[in-house]
């Protein structure tokens, strides 16, 4: 009995060492889990139950007035998300699981869509992208060459004569100039409505020049003739070399519209909201006009500050709305206020259609022009300066007058007009150059 009974003790002694040795290692694996080990577990935990943050993208294809916007934001845990048009639309919910949405704009024009993304956490992402809606039909518009004319620089066209080349084009992306087998041809890209060039005939003779219009894989042209008649016998070429600086101010205008959307989770009556517009990279606004539906904006568009009529443009939600131009010409900037919307059917937002006017001043050099005319002797002539291209300020002219018999240079002058006696053909002058009107008169008059 005592030698089980011994037995038996020892065998509770030995069950409570075992015991004893669990708990040691459970003891040890809880304080290795509370501390080195949570190092690694944690990361686990966070990618298991934290959401990945949101990052919002999206991609658009156009057609028309009608743009397709597909999602192409990754997905997280808890999403959520609202497109803003900037139209003035209300916001749309994000649906994850839709890939494309569509949306139709009014009217052509300018306009900032941003897509606003969010996770579980409320962590939140937005992109956004400015969409330029011209109009399809300006876009595919048959080009014109409405009119072109050729007049002789001196009156009266002897070889070789310079002529003064001007023409009117619609809806023109570009413009080729060709004048003759011993001319070049002369492209210019975004030619605008009016142009001018100089051109001269060496050679007596009819003479075609052409103006052809492109505008994608649409065209027109136009022909002019002229006439250059044989020089004089016994004449001399005036030749008067014009070469310019100048700044070319370039003006356009474009349309967009400033959207506005109520927040969706909006608590206060009114939310007061800033919208802006930067100019272009290289422009300044010089102007703006708010496109009022019907009637137009009798501010005038150099104004620095105008109050916007959100009744007129169908917005009776909008408050004190303000329209400023930044005086340096850098951004536009909208500021008001936006009510909740009192009853069924009152827009939950604002869009304000705008006409901007934008300037560019760019320093040009010309290099220099020949103006050509035959010159008896004695004789006096007539050689206008070339014209200046559109857009030019600022101008600055240096202009060198030589004489010529052949290609034989017989007297060169550079700088501002003056007298001189020169020797030509054995014979005694005396030439004066003079300002006359937008050009210069060469005078030969036999000298004693």
């Amino acid at each position: 009995m005592l030698v089980v009974g011994k037995e038996t003790v020892m065998a509770r002694k030995s069950d409570g060492s075992r015991g004893g040795l669990v708990k040691a290692l459970l003891g040890g694996l809880a304080g290795l889990l509370s501390g080195a080990g949570l190092t690694y577990f944690t990361p686990l935990v966070d990618r298991l139950v934290k959401p990945a943050p949101p990052r919002a993208n999206f991609a658009v294809t156009r057609e028309g007035l009608t743009v397709t916007f597909q999602n192409l934001s990754p997905p997280t845990r808890g999403m959520q998300g609202w497109w803003e048009f900037g139209d003035g639309s209300p916001l749309e919910a994000l649906v994850p699981e839709q890939e494309f949405i569509k949306h139709t704009y009014v009217r052509p024009g300018e306009y900032t869509v941003k897509l606003i993304i969010r996770n579980a956490l409320n962590e939140e992402n937005e992109r956004s992208l400015t969409l330029n809606l011209s109009e399809s039909a300006a876009d595919t518009a048959a080009p014109r060459v409405q009119s072109l004319q050729a007049v002789a620089l001196s009156g009266v066209a002897y070889a070789p004569a310079t002529f003064r080349l001007s023409a009117e084009v619609q809806n023109a992306r570009l413009c080729v100039w060709e004048s003759g087998n011993d001319q070049p041809m002369e492209v210019q890209t975004e030619p605008g409505t009016k142009l001018e060039r100089l051109v001269t005939f060496a050679t007596p003779g009819r003479h075609a020049v052409k103006l052809a219009a492109f505008n994608g894989d649409r065209h027109d042209q136009r022909v002019a003739f002229v006439e250059v008649l044989p020089a004089p016998a016994g004449s001399l070429t005036a030749v008067l070399r014009v070469s310019d600086q100048a700044m070319q101010v370039t003006r356009q205008t474009r349309q967009t519209t400033l959207g506005v959307s109520l927040p969706p989770d909006l608590k206060q009556e009114v939310w007061a909201f800033t919208r802006t517009i930067p100019a272009r990279p290289g422009w300044s606004i010089v102007g703006v006009k708010v496109l009022y539906p019907r009637g137009d904006d009798a501010t005038p568009p150099e104004t620095l500050s105008r109050s916007v009529d959100g009744n007129r443009l169908g917005f009776p939600t909008a408050r004190e709305l303000t329209l400023t131009r930044d005086p340096e010409g850098k951004l536009l900037r909208l500021t008001g206020g936006l009510a909740r919307p009192g009853s069924k059917g009152q827009s939950a937002g604002l869009a304000v259609p705008l006409q901007i006017i934008e300037e560019r001043s760019t320093a040009v050099s010309r290099l220099a022009v020949p103006v050509t005319a035959s010159l008896a002797l004695p004789g006096s002539v007539q050689l206008a300066l070339p014209p200046a291209p559109a857009g030019w300020t600022q101008r600055k002219t240096q202009a060198t007058l030589e004489l010529r018999e052949g290609d034989r240079v017989v007297w060169q002058q550079a700088g501002p007009p003056a007298q001189a006696v020169v020797t030509l053909k054995g014979r005694r002058y005396r030439l004066t150059t003079s300002p006359s009107g937008e050009g210069l008169r060469v005078t030969l008059q036999d000298s004693p």
